[in-house]
């Protein structure tokens, strides 16, 4: 099994950037994120999945139902910037505002409504994934906690653990008939 593993930050550039630097940058997020887009927009031609899943974005505090925090905002909509293009045709989100916040200015840019998950039922969430979206592009928005247990349900081996304060995460599980789950680590 071949698996990608990359690391990338997006931060706005400062004035002083030089354009050198701003294009080799822009080059290697390009490269970092076409294996991913290639799979996503290959999709129907190979029976494959593209299941997209990200955690939450920042959010202003530790409550049950804590808004995002400016930051957070930030990064939903450099998510969705990343992903429009990626013809992700559904999006689950929990009950709680923080994951769909995250979600929503991508949401808009596609013209899709979420779809609505149980934070503790992840089992029912990979089986309707499995049973509406077979051949499709999907994203997940979970938590610390429901993340690692998606990948697993979805048969992925590769063992991922987020931090307490990493909410800049954006992984990309392809899958292809006759190989296992393949698992790209992008940073946004």
């Amino acid at each position: 099994m071949i698996r990608a593993r990359v690391l990338f930050a997006l931060r706005p550039l400062s004035a002083s950037s030089c354009r050198r630097e701003s294009l080799a940058r822009k080059l290697l997020f390009a490269a970092a994120l076409l294996p991913g887009l290639l799979a996503a927009s290959a999709a129907p031609c190979l029976a494959q999945r593209v299941v997209v899943v990200v955690r939450h974005a920042d959010k202003v505090d530790d409550s049950d139902d804590a808004a995002l925090s400016a930051r957070g905002e930030e990064q939903a909509e450099r998510l969705a910037h990343v992903l429009k293009d990626v013809r992700i045709s559904a999006v689950y989100v929990t009950q709680f505002q923080r994951t769909k916040r995250t979600a929503a200015p991508l949401m808009k840019a596609l013209g899709i409504e979420p779809v609505t998950y149980e934070q503790k039922d992840v089992d029912g969430l990979v089986a309707q994934i499995r049973r509406e979206h077979a051949d499709d592009a999907v994203m997940v928005v979970g938590h610390r906690s429901t993340v690692p247990m998606v990948f697993a349900k979805l048969g992925c081996t590769e063992k991922v653990a987020l931090e307490s304060s990493e909410t800049d995460s954006i992984f990309v599980l392809t899958f292809t008939p006759g190989a296992g789950p393949r698992l790209l680590h992008l940073r946004y």
